[in-house]
């Protein structure tokens, strides 16, 4: 946590935020609450102060692209892909999600 918060810190960030561990894409049952990423991680690592759960994924500030951890600056030079998992590949899109514990989500997965 003091790692992500001193390389990406005052990074304004839109986060889901919700009353229930069950975060439901169809009810909507969340809201997007724009913050620092800082903020975000002490909001969710400790539930004690604030009994809502929070859900972070990284995503290009164009929505109609494909997501970039290039977003967050300097951390993304710390995510590196083996050689191996990308001969003969391009990568499409990279992702950075993270959540309050306990937190579940509605099943999803991405087609290219």
């Amino acid at each position: 946590e003091a790692y992500l918060e001193q390389v990406v810190g005052d990074l304004k960030i839109s986060a889901h935020v919700s009353g229930t561990a069950s975060l439901d894409f169809a009810q909507k049952n969340f809201a997007y609450e724009v913050m620092p990423f800082g903020e975000f991680l002490r909001r969710a690592a400790d539930r004690r102060k604030d009994q809502r759960y929070y859900y972070y994924r990284s995503q290009h500030a164009k929505r109609n692209k494909p997501s970039s951890l290039d977003v967050l600056g300097p951390l993304a030079d710390d995510f590196q892909l083996p050689d191996v998992l990308q001969a003969g590949y391009t990568v499409h899109s990279t992702v950075l999600r993270v959540a309050s514990p306990g937190l579940r989500m509605w099943l999803h997965y991405d087609i290219c």
